[in-house]
């Protein structure tokens, strides 16, 4: 049998993922910030908490909005 089992639900807003072993759910949101539109520079809560504080090189993007 597996070892660890896990529940991933990919929603519009955030993302769950349950661990079965630790009989926990995990939540963060479905965002990423992107440096000059290349580089990753932070994704899920942190990346919201920059929403509307960032620096201009620094785009939030919501994952329903992405663009790729």
């Amino acid at each position: 049998m597996a070892r660890n089992v896990y529940g991933l639900d990919l929603g519009t807003y955030d993302i769950k993922i349950f661990d079965k072993k630790k009989d926990r759910i995990w939540h963060a949101k479905n965002v990423i910030a992107m440096k000059d539109k290349k580089y990753i520079f932070s994704v899920g809560d942190d990346a919201y908490e920059m929403y509307e504080k960032a620096p201009g090189n620094i785009q939030i993007i919501e994952w329903c909005h992405c663009p790729f």
